[in-house]
């Protein structure tokens, strides 16, 4: 995720207490639950006709103004004037123009929410947050680092601004009040996330073979209670060098604990994906773990239960959709038998129908 955090405090009004917000993000963003590191640039006092040029240079994921607000403008400052009110319609323009518009736009102002519902109207961006009262220096900062510490940990848009909210709240005891707006209603914040874990996941293949013939009834091949299972990790990092998969189940028998229990893939990954290249038949629930280094000399890594990593790919994530009631029933059966073949005999449900 690239943040552009752009500054502007013309010179006649009253100050806005910018090093204080910076210096809040950047302590928040340096703990990230993503694999690539977050990228935080930082333009104090932008003035208004270099400012396109400077989104176009950074390429941000999201840009942050935090400016002083009017009804449905914000104030830019400029070398010939003392300032200069831009609404969300010239805003859009500004972005408009750029090869890659920004996923998300931070209006960080005093009554901005009419020029962020404008700005997203106009398609300035995927996203545009905006006030709909007057804030203080002290709310307006709690809200910025709530919402950039949880968007660094991974929540979706929605989630990081109700976790933001909150703070807002409190700080200005409802008297202000945050707004999203979609550039397109069928974008979903709810599922948009601006970082990307580094994390396990794993599929059946008999299943996803059905699937992916539109096939939707179970195949026979299929054994529910030891089921052929391949693992993968999602959200790994660009310069990946090399993966390694491994378990510590004591079942997991070979020739030698290293050719049994682990795995080392040295593809790079495409889309953030890589996968092991086999799959084999598992008996029940364990701990998996992977493990990826890069060529900058990074390591990034993950845990997880084994029903956990299938739970993520086929219900929590939805990698491949709605799937079809038969195919579903039999997923779910597949994941509860795993279960119950692992762990203590007080976390064994029943055996699902």
């Amino acid at each position: 995720m690239k943040v552009m955090y752009v500054a502007n405090n013309p010179s006649d009004a009253d100050p806005l207490q910018i090093e204080r917000e910076i210096n809040d993000l950047q302590e928040r963003l340096e703990i990230s639950a993503g694999a690539e590191p977050i990228i935080l640039r930082t333009y104090s006092a932008l003035e208004l006709d270099r400012f396109a040029q400077a989104v176009s240079r950074a390429e941000p994921d999201v840009v942050h103004i935090a400016a002083h607000g009017e009804e449905g403008a914000i104030v830019f400052a400029h070398r010939d004037r003392a300032d200069v009110r831009v609404t969300g319609k010239q805003l859009a323009k500004l972005l408009s123009v750029l090869p890659r518009r920004p996923k998300l736009v931070v209006l960080n102002a005093c009554s901005s929410n009419e020029m962020a519902e404008e700005l997203a109207k106009c398609g300035g961006a995927d996203f545009v947050i905006g006030t709909d009262a007057s804030i203080s220096n002290s709310a307006a900062r709690a809200m910025a680092a709530a919402l950039y510490q949880s968007l660094a940990n991974a929540a979706s848009i929605d989630r990081a601004l109700e976790i933001a909210s909150v703070h807002l709240e409190i700080m200005d005891e409802g008297t202000v009040s945050v707004h999203l707006h979609a550039a397109d209603p069928l974008h979903d914040p709810a599922r948009t996330q601006l970082v990307d874990p580094f994390r396990l996941v794993a599929c059946f293949p008999v299943i996803d073979e059905c699937l992916r013939n539109k096939v939707n009834t179970p195949d026979k091949d299929f054994k529910p209670a030891c089921p052929a299972i391949l693992f993968g990790v999602a959200g790994a990092p660009l310069a990946t060098r090399q993966t390694v998969f491994f378990t510590d189940d004591d079942t997991v028998k070979g020739a030698s604990l290293e050719e049994a229990r682990s795995w080392i893939v040295e593809t790079r990954p495409l889309d953030g994906e890589i996968w092991m290249p086999n799959h084999y038949d598992y008996y029940g629930e364990m701990n998996w773990f992977g493990a990826a280094t890069t060529t900058d000399g990074r390591v990034v890594s993950a845990a997880s239960k084994m029903t956990a990593a299938l739970e993520r790919y086929y219900f929590i994530e939805q990698w491949k959709g709605p799937l079809p009631p038969a195919i579903e029933a039999v997923i779910r059966r597949s994941i509860g038998l795993l279960k119950d073949e692992g762990g203590g005999r007080r976390n064994r449900g029943a055996i699902p129908e």
